[in-house]
């Protein structure tokens, strides 16, 4: 599975946890990495970007019925409307 290029040692790391939790099927695991990259893209200005992790944790989040990833999810994609 391979997305954007990794910029920075921390991005890589969370890019191996978004590629693990895929592999093992963790959507949970895998909703907490998109939520890291989303962070780490808008830190970088990146903000299509990190609005796109930010949809796909969402996604997650509510196919798994997490409901502390919905919320977490949905509060950083309203922060990045009104930012």
């Amino acid at each position: 599975m391979s997305f954007i290029r990794c910029q920075g040692r921390n991005c890589c790391c969370v890019f191996q946890v978004l590629n693990i939790a895929h592999d093992i099927g963790d959507r949970t695991l895998e909703a907490r990495a998109y939520a890291g990259l989303g962070h780490a893209a808008r830190s970088k200005g990146d903000h299509a970007q990190a609005k796109s992790f930010h949809e796909k944790q969402l996604d997650n989040a509510l196919q798994t019925k997490d409901r502390v990833g919905y919320i977490s999810s949905g509060t950083t994609l309203c922060q990045q409307l009104y930012s």
